[in-house]
């Protein structure tokens, strides 16, 4: 078990390599001079054009490419991510600031998207053709097919607007007030969860209807078990681990939705701040979240992998070698 992971963790380090170099090469090139962009409107000043180009020369501005990278990654394994052009502060402590907000609604809407899919798409498996699966299986093509953004400014138009029963936008913090942090929560955790819970649906109904109609689902009916016996614990084990895979993979999409949600209900976490680099042209801020959302996703299919190997005993071997 212990060297499975240990290798699957070395396999992560070319994986975060290529996509350091590839988000630092893309916004080098991207129109713009960075140094300008850190002094501001006083960059435009004739008087301060001295200045500016020991800023360039300060920045490593004045090297090639590939060294202004070796360096750029230097820093970052030391931890140290450059500051704000924006506002001065640390990038880090930025980033961090951000991240629990971002956490938690990741959090949450995966905690929706299970609590929806796991049990419509059991009983639409086990119903398959009837009414109720040709219900839920309409209900996941419109969850499939709804923007984010859409469904997040109508859910804030009928639950704050007309029934004002949670607010429309805003962060408190999960520490200060538990309370108002989960009614916050609610709307943009249920707008970024509704894809998702849509999607796992979809396979695990396909993925239960396969192992319902194999042989030893048959043999356990046939020696008289329960109906719910044989589906939770024979046929669903087996059900689920394609939809982890799934799960693992959906969850890269998950990160990148989070920067829309936040932003329509003014939720103060990574994809906010994201976004906001992005249009104050904040390199430095981008470039550390692009990278720490690329390490999120691949530790969570470096999870997804670990769960897999127990619940497929067919890759199990593969844990000792």
């Amino acid at each position: 078990m212990g060297t499975f992971v240990l290798r699957r963790i070395l396999e992560l380090i070319p994986t975060l390599l290529i996509i350091s170099a590839i988000v630092f090469g893309l916004l080098r090139l991207a129109p713009g001079d960075p140094a300008a962009m850190k002094m501001g409107r006083e960059a435009a000043l004739p008087e301060n054009q001295i200045r500016l180009e020991e800023l360039r020369l300060e920045m490593g501005l004045d090297k090639p490419i590939v060294v202004q990278y070796v360096y750029w990654l230097g820093d970052v394994v030391t931890g140290d991510f450059g500051e704000s052009n924006r506002s001065g502060r640390s990038v880090l402590d930025l980033f961090t600031s951000r991240l629990p907000a971002t956490i938690q609604l990741v959090l949450g809407a995966t905690g929706i998207a299970l609590l929806v899919s796991l049990p419509v798409g059991i009983v639409s498996a086990i119903h398959r053709g009837s009414k109720i699966d040709r219900l839920s299986m309409s209900l996941v093509s419109a969850g499939l097919a709804i923007p984010s953004f859409w469904l997040g400014l109508i859910l804030i138009l009928i639950f704050s607007v007309r029934l004002g029963w949670l607010p429309p936008s805003g962060y408190a913090p999960l520490l200060e007030d538990p309370a108002e942090n989960l009614r916050r929560l609610l709307l943009p955790a249920a707008t970024l969860g509704v894809y998702l819970a849509a999607t796992l649906t979809r396979f695990l109904r396909a993925d239960m209807i396969e192992v319902l109609a194999t042989d030893y689902i048959r043999t356990a009916r046939a020696k008289g078990l329960r109906e719910r016996h044989v589906v939770m614990k024979h046929a669903l084990k087996n059900g689920l681990i394609p939809v982890l895979t799934i799960t693992g993979l959906e969850l890269g999409a998950l990160l990148g939705g989070t920067v829309i949600v936040e932003q329509v209900f003014g939720w103060s976490g990574v994809g906010w701040l994201t976004l906001q680099a992005v249009a104050d042209r904040d390199y430095p801020v981008v470039q550390a979240s692009v990278l720490f959302i690329a390490l999120g996703l691949v530790l969570v299919n470096l999870l997804v992998d670990i769960l897999y190997g127990y619940l497929n005993p067919r890759v199990r071997p593969g844990f000792g070698g």
